[in-house]
């Protein structure tokens, strides 16, 4: 069609256009979302015709199909394929028209959901078709380290989810989680206590004991003095008035006492009741209150019986060890902590998390079993004794060597004061313009130069994370 409006015997002439397949009319008519190949091609047609110009024949009258349906020779030079049916040279009103039925409820079948293939329709372009890059590379690596901070330090998912809005990067959540693992912000808000192992039980818990000879009292949390002092509050109560269990323990034993009295005489020559009847006969299946007669027992099956006792108590009291206590200490997997002097670590106390300070460990005390368990901190208010599950290691440490500078990773929120002096050799000083805590040595030991070979001063360059 395209080819004959070019010629100009032919222009400013009526299109009209002709097919025998009802789906390709619909295709052509209806303004559809079609599939890939048929979407082109509808397109094309549209762009060179008007559809309303297209219109339906029946494929006997339709002699442009008479070469594909297959003929010879003859048939088609006898054929009108050349001049097309006679009703082309009548009037237009006169033509024969084909009306095509559409079954609505049959093609609705064919209809596909398109929820999910139309999600993104409506949204950025960036988020549609994002830009692909590698996370091994340095600058997008800064680039999610500058992201993770304008978010407030955002975790893990909100991360990923803002970072996908204009860029695909692969491996991302390794990469989000790495940067927050080295973000000292966050550090100081998902750290965790540092986990002593179990310590054994004490020696009067696994001893054999009577009752209420080892008596121990669990006292409250401390209590906090003005000056910073803590104190211990026990309060022991007692009453001179009768209770409701003493009360109910006389009443069984007068009980007891009603219960025994015979209810029948025994004769002095009746020899067949060895005892009377008594209402606890009838009560208890075996009297408990009666001890044999010692003249009717001798030494020898008295002996054995009190034998025969104390295995059974011993029995029992190895059977209580080896079933019940040790099923009291339950002792897992327990990972290596590391706390070692000169670590810097977060001091829990009674304010909030953000208010804990910074310390750094001068000494580590160890408990009766050998194993580390409370440790000495120097914070910027002063030293603290603290136990291992009050101490929140931040996977810094401090090395008391002379000579050289170490940088170590921190934070401008650290409550460290630039003049707290740890040690007579180093403090800490936290730069308010940076984020990074420097341990220097002291000025009267400066380290020696170095130098080359043509006698060149060697000056170590300042590292920075830029």
């Amino acid at each position: 069609m395209a080819a004959a409006r070019k010629f100009p015997q032919l222009k400013g002439s009526k299109e009209f256009c002709w097919t025998d397949s009802g789906v390709a009319l619909c295709w052509i008519k209806r303004e559809l979302s079609w599939n890939t190949y048929v979407g082109n091609r509808v397109k094309e047609i549209r762009q060179n015709t008007d559809t309303n110009n297209w219109k339906h024949i029946p494929s006997t009258e339709n002699w442009a199909d008479l070469t594909s349906r297959g003929c010879n020779a003859r048939q088609l030079l006898e054929s009108k394929w050349w001049e097309g049916p006679p009703w082309l040279l009548q009037a237009p009103e006169t033509w024969p028209y084909s009306a095509l039925i559409v079954d609505e409820k049959e093609a609705n079948k064919e209809l596909k959901k398109t929820t999910r293939t139309n999600t993104c329709t409506e949204q950025n372009e960036n988020l549609k078709t994002p830009m692909v890059i590698p996370a091994k590379n340095e600058v997008v690596q800064r680039m999610v380290e500058q992201r993770h901070v304008q978010l407030l330090h955002a975790g893990t998912n909100m991360m990923i989810a803002d970072l996908r809005k204009r860029f695909w990067i692969i491996g991302i959540r390794r990469l989000v989680q790495s940067v927050i693992d080295k973000c000292m912000f966050s550090k100081r808000h998902v750290a965790k206590p540092t986990q002593a192992s179990t310590a054994p039980l004490p020696i009067e818990r696994i001893q054999p004991r009577v009752p209420f000879q080892v008596i121990s009292v669990d006292l409250a949390a401390p209590l906090y003095l003005l000056n910073g002092e803590k104190c211990w509050i026990v309060v022991y109560t007692w009453t001179s008035s009768v209770t409701y269990e003493e009360i109910q323990t006389l009443l069984c034993g007068c009980e007891a006492v009603i219960n025994d009295r015979p209810l029948t005489y025994i004769e002095g020559d009746n020899t067949d009741s060895l005892e009377p009847l008594r209402p606890s006969c009838f009560l208890q299946a075996i009297p408990q209150s009666q001890v044999t007669d010692l003249d009717n027992i001798d030494a020898t099956s008295l002996n054995r019986r009190l034998r025969y006792l104390q295995r059974l108590r011993n029995d029992f009291r190895q059977r209580f060890k080896s079933e019940f206590l040790i099923e009291l200490v339950q002792k897992g997997k327990q990972e290596d902590q590391g706390l070692k002097v000169g670590d810097i670590v977060l001091v829990e106390s009674e304010a909030k998390r953000v208010k804990w300070p910074l310390g750094r460990l001068i000494e580590i005390y160890r408990g009766k079993d050998r194993v580390d368990r409370t440790a000495k901190t120097i914070t910027s208010v002063g030293c603290k004794t603290r136990p291992f599950q009050r101490l929140y290691k931040l996977k810094l440490s401090f090395s008391g060597a002379e000579g050289g500078t170490e940088e170590i990773k921190g934070t401008r929120e650290a409550q460290v004061d630039n003049k707290t002096s740890l040690g007579n050799k180093f403090s800490i000083v936290l730069y308010p313009s940076s984020t990074i805590i420097k341990k220097r040595v002291a000025v009267d030991k400066e380290a020696p130069e170095k130098t080359t070979r043509l006698g060149r001063t060697i000056r170590l360059p300042s590292k920075f994370k830029i």
